[in-house]
């Protein structure tokens, strides 16, 4: 799970290859974000600026989003295995990736 940097919206990913944006005040479902090729979702990180999701599967890749169109904006073959970890740096511009494959990627 991961909170927007405003604190309005939660992200949390899901065994239903799916991750699912969430108002915070409310509890409603706002989004959500799929892939019909993707496996079940281990990982997920929102950007410092709010814009952007990455969500990190279970066959090791890596995708971001664009939160406001719901959009895949790319995809990253990074790992072997499971994306377990995700954090974008505090300027947004980079993104680390840890994984069950025992590595850490940016």
């Amino acid at each position: 799970m991961a909170f927007s940097p405003n604190a309005k919206l939660m992200a949390s990913g899901s065994k239903d290859r799916t991750v699912k944006l969430w108002d915070v005040s409310t509890g409603h479902l706002v989004r959500t974000l799929s892939d019909p090729l993707a496996v079940s979702v281990e990982s997920v990180a929102i950007s410092p600026d709010g814009k952007k999701l990455a969500a990190g599967w279970e066959r090791g890749e890596v995708q971001l989003w664009d939160l406001a169109s719901g959009n895949i904006l790319r995809t990253i073959f990074a790992h072997s295995d499971q994306v377990k970890s995700l954090s974008f740096s505090s300027d947004g511009k980079w993104l680390a990736s840890g994984s069950s494959d025992k590595a850490v990627k940016l």
